[in-house]
């Protein structure tokens, strides 16, 4: 499953007032009585491209990038994700560029293809496995799941968990961890936890899972406990990715981070999420 974004885009349909854009400067020039309402929209358009592409690149790495990240080369990347070993791409992104005038027609479009960045760490465990038929892999993807399981129900804050909705602490059937592998495979984890790793992935579903338990109860929680509950969405706030700004409204970031923050009492002024 790969998130498809497209970027960019610029159409002048008034020849009469053709827009002119520089796709360099990213700068445009409407006839003066449009000037201000064009030059507001296409400087939101352009902050929101950079915020995304910022984010893109500090988080993922085109196919190239990514094979040499992991001293292999195109070839053998492409190998790995068709045999089931490897996660594929979490984005595909085109950029696009259009302008059209009386004068002439431009189109120009890119595409690339991105992977999480920490998915490495991923090559490097299989490699050392020296895992190369998918029912390993899946082995190894389980024994991490699990071994996570345990550990986190051992630790303060699953305990805590585990305190205010037992529940929670139920040990993960084989069907779901049979899908869990296959969006991994797909590269869906790069897009929603902070690595996109086994372990990661259990806590971000186990995390989720609790918070919109706690989210759906209609009642008021006593101080007490919206205090452990706040400990909890603190920790779960480093375990689920960022997200695009693109994204955020509609993501379990917005759900479990900034909404949980809102109904137990602990709006972070530095959090400039959407609410």
């Amino acid at each position: 499953m790969i998130r498809r974004l497209s970027l960019g885009g610029l159409k002048a349909h008034d020849k009469s007032r053709p827009i002119v854009a520089d796709a360099t400067k990213r700068t445009v020039r409407p006839s003066s009585k449009h000037r201000t309402i064009v030059l507001l929209y296409f400087a939101n358009m352009t902050n929101l491209i950079d915020d995304i592409e910022a984010y893109l690149a500090t988080h993922f790495q085109p196919t190239k990038a990514h094979a040499a990240a992991c001293d292999i080369n195109i070839d053998q990347l492409e190998d790995l994700i068709a045999k089931g070993l490897y996660p594929g791409a979490s984005y595909k992104v085109q950029h696009k560029f259009l302008c059209n005038s009386f004068v002439a027609n431009e189109e120009l479009q890119t595409d690339s293809t991105l992977y999480k960045i920490s998915h490495r760490n991923w090559y490097e465990a299989i490699k050392q496995e020296n895992i190369t038929k998918e029912a390993s892999a899946f082995d190894l993807f389980t024994t991490r799941y699990h071994a996570a399981h345990h550990a986190h129900f051992n630790r303060e804050i699953g305990q805590i968990m585990q305190q205010l909705w037992p529940a929670i602490a139920k040990p993960p059937k084989m069907r779901d961890l049979a899908a869990s592998w296959s969006y991994f495979k797909e590269g869906v984890y790069g897009v929603c936890t902070s690595d996109g790793l086994p372990e990661t992935i259990f806590q971000k579903q186990y995390g989720v899972r609790f918070m919109d338990h706690v989210m759906s109860a209609p009642a008021q929680h006593a101080p007490e406990v919206e205090k452990l509950i706040r400990q909890i969405i603190d920790w779960l706030d480093g375990v689920i990715a960022p997200f695009p700004p693109h994204e955020i409204a509609t993501s379990s970031r917005q759900r479990c981070i900034v909404n949980a923050r809102i109904r137990f009492h602990q709006t972070d002024p530095a959090d400039k999420l959407v609410r």
